[in-house]
């Protein structure tokens, strides 16, 4: 069975461009393409203008490029259906000409991706945006998860599945705008989800080719409701006001059932005894000493604990020597930690030492065969599969395996070892010093 990852790698995306007249902001956006996209795409370009397009315009990218000289403006609704029988998929981008992929962000396009393999109901996904309406703005970022529902998700950077066009219908050319709401609301109804991946941003000079050709009418509110008079005509009223309420949060779940899952782990191994929690963050049980970077109350910075306030009782970098005696806790809690951990094998050493004879060991991973571990998020160093995590505790010695598992509902992995023996845990100190020259 092939991991998320494997499939990922594969994966080809059909990236659909329409544009009139624009050939700037066009250069910039194919540039940013061809820069700083590591997953296997082609383009379609579909020329609306009345000018073909030069050749430096698709510079480094012109070997995926496909153009389409329509000869008139069929307007993005149509210029994007003009290739609706020429993407092969499995995936289709729309993009807007006047969008610019971030410097450096390879992963911005597996980002999209990954919700359609973690989930088994997604429509589309959308990336956030310094000009993007409802929670794609980027401003929104403060309370909301890496991954959410949206009941709208803008146009002018969609994912979604050839096989969900083709189902559902491409893009509804009787419409005057609001095309990326109905192709929402069409894919809601169908029960499929439209998610919001928070850990992607492009950037989009909003309106490029609008304003041009329509000047202050296409953001004026006779145009605004021409096109909801539009939406509401298909789909009826009470479904276009139930699409706008509720246009905030709606968080998906998976992260609090996962959160349940290794809570009942984590009590029905350590219940009632104490020991230590590692990179505790701002996760906290009943018996156990807090050990962190960040100092309790001050809020984390780095992935999961990002505007997370610290528990920590104790603070230390838990892959040096640990401010605690020999064989004195009766467990060790490393969740979502391990992965973060450049030396793995010496911290796994360090934490035996302190535990008792006997004592258990619990560590929870993100489960690479079900997820991307290191997309998931940039300060991962590891990723596991369920042979590597059991091997790994196995070959530093003094653990003896008593359980090792996929969680479910989650993506992750647990590993239950209890203390057998003493394994020398060699305190290196700190490897590299600031130098100044």
């Amino acid at each position: 069975m092939m991991n998320i990852r494997e499939k990922l790698n594969g994966i080809h995306t059909d990236v659909i461009v329409v544009t009139y007249n624009n050939e700037p902001l066009l250069r910039r956006c194919l540039y940013s393409l061809a820069a700083f996209t590591g997953s296997p795409f082609s383009l379609h370009i579909v020329n609306n203008g009345d000018r073909k397009l030069a050749e430096t315009t698709m510079g480094k990218v012109s070997h995926l490029c496909h153009v389409y000289d329509t000869g008139k403006n069929l307007g993005w609704i149509g210029g994007i259906n003009y290739v609706k029988d020429k993407v092969k998929g499995p995936f289709v981008l729309m993009l807007n000409d006047d969008t610019q992929v971030i410097d450096h962000d390879f992963g911005w396009l597996r980002k999209l991706q990954l919700p359609f393999f973690l989930y088994t109901n997604v429509g589309a996904t959308g990336p956030i945006s310094n000009a993007a309406m409802g929670l794609q703005f980027i401003n929104c970022a403060e309370f909301l998860p890496r991954r959410h529902t949206a009941n709208v998700l803008s146009g002018f950077c969609m994912l979604t599945k050839k096989e969900h066009l083709d189902k559902l219908g491409w893009l509804d050319e009787s419409l005057p705008g609001g095309d990326d709401v109905d192709y929402s609301i069409r894919l809601q109804d169908a029960g499929l989800a439209t998610i919001v991946c928070r850990d992607t941003t492009v950037l989009h000079t909003y309106g490029a080719t609008g304003k041009r050709l329509f000047g202050e009418y296409w953001n004026s509110t006779d145009y605004t409701d021409k096109i909801n008079i539009a939406l509401i005509r298909k789909h009826g009223l009470k479904r276009i006001l139930e699409n706008m309420h509720g246009m905030y949060q709606m968080p998906m779940d998976e992260a609090f059932a996962q959160q349940k899952s290794e809570v009942e782990e984590i009590v029905k191994w350590v219940g009632g005894k104490k020991g230590l929690n590692l990179g505790c963050g701002d996760k906290k049980y009943p018996g156990d000493t807090g050990v962190d970077l960040t100092p309790c109350g001050e809020i984390g910075m780095a992935g999961s604990q990002v505007n997370a306030k610290s528990a920590a009782d104790v603070v230390c970098d838990v892959e040096k020597r640990l401010p605690f005696e020999d064989q004195s806790q009766d467990y060790v809690l490393a969740e979502d930690l391990l992965e973060h951990v450049i030396n793995p094998i010496r911290a796994l050493r360090e934490w035996n030492r302190v535990l008792k004879p006997g004592g258990i060991l619990l560590i929870f991973v993100p489960d690479e065969d079900r997820t991307d571990g290191i997309l998931l998020d940039p300060t991962h160093t590891h990723a596991f599969d369920l042979e590597f995590l059991e091997d790994l505790v196995i070959s530093v010695g003094g653990y003896s395996i008593r359980e090792c598992k996929r969680i479910f509902p989650g993506n992750g992995l647990l590993c239950v070892a209890e203390k057998i023996g003493s394994v020398e845990a060699k305190d290196t100190g700190v490897f590299h010093e600031l130098c100044t020259y």
